[in-house]
């Protein structure tokens, strides 16, 4: 779950950061029930090829049958082809 809303995400625990992009970040919003910050981000992301245009981020807890933890999603501009990405949280 990413707060309140149950999600389907691709977990990638080579990735240094949480990634989805705006329209995923656009049906978490209409779905919760909660109040979602967001907020400007400094974080610059990168593909081997491309960069991608980081849109903001905001903080939320993501949790499972038995745990969890506050953490950042990175939103970026465009579409990209997959659920979020969840990455290794610390």
């Amino acid at each position: 779950m990413i707060d309140d809303v149950t999600a389907r995400v691709e977990p990638d625990s080579g990735a240094d950061v949480n990634v989805m992009d705006e329209r995923q970040f656009k049906a978490f919003q209409h779905r919760t029930q909660k109040n979602v910050e967001f907020k400007k981000s400094k974080v610059k992301l990168s593909t081997l090829k491309n960069s991608l245009r980081v849109k903001g981020e905001f903080r939320t807890i993501v949790r499972n049958a038995t745990r969890g933890i506050r953490t950042n999603f990175i939103v970026v501009k465009g579409k990209i082809s997959s659920p979020p990405l969840l990455g290794k949280i610390h």
